[in-house]
């Protein structure tokens, strides 16, 4: 966070965030951070400006419902101040927003972690999906079943998961064959 009057420059803070923290998470934060500065600061008229569309959006939602987007909603709609927010593009030369970034590349260098963030639904639900398809290769790699379909497929993947009736019946050997047939309900060939 930069903080300018008067076009210069006054003061900045930096804070580190843990490596699981969204970006989006992390441009509420900053937002939530500059609306904290100004209390403590008793500055009561700011414009608070930020890179960061979806933060924005997200702000100016009346169907917006998490905490910690509610809760930056109401500092900013107190009734002590007259902050207003607004949107800047990215990487167009706007010289607080090349100082907000050039800080933000330096929090990353601090050892010591400032703000901790759990990791969001869809990191978790990610790192799910990609353990079960971990355990499920293992399981493909050291089972003695499906010797055939193993040579057509040694990698198992989601995306090949068919459910077409028919060729499933052809890839795996299990169907209306006379072989099949024969092995398991003694019919005759």
């Amino acid at each position: 966070m930069v903080a300018f009057e008067d076009g210069n420059e006054k003061e900045h803070e930096i804070w580190r965030l843990n490596n699981e923290t969204t970006v989006f998470i992390a441009e509420m934060l900053a937002i939530k951070e500059a609306v904290s500065y100004c209390k403590r600061r008793q500055i009561t008229k700011a414009n608070i400006i930020s890179d960061s569309r979806s933060a924005v959006v997200s702000i100016e939602s009346l169907e917006e419902n998490r905490k910690f987007i509610l809760d930056i909603k109401n500092s900013l709609q107190d009734t002590n101040s007259n902050f207003l927010l607004w949107w800047t593009k990215a990487h167009a030369g706007n010289k607080g927003n090349e100082r907000a970034d050039y800080f933000a590349k330096k929090a990353t260098e601090k050892q010591e972690i400032d703000f901790y963030f759990c990791k969001t639904k869809q990191q978790r639900k990610t790192e799910m999906r990609k353990n079960i398809r971990q355990n499920w290769q293992i399981l493909w790699d050291h089972s003695s079943k499906g010797k055939q379909v193993k040579k057509l497929f040694d990698k198992v993947d989601e995306k090949r998961v068919l459910s077409d009736f028919y060729l499933n019946q052809i890839i795996t050997g299990h169907g209306a064959f006379k072989t099949y047939q024969n092995r398991f309900f003694g019919k005759s060939p």
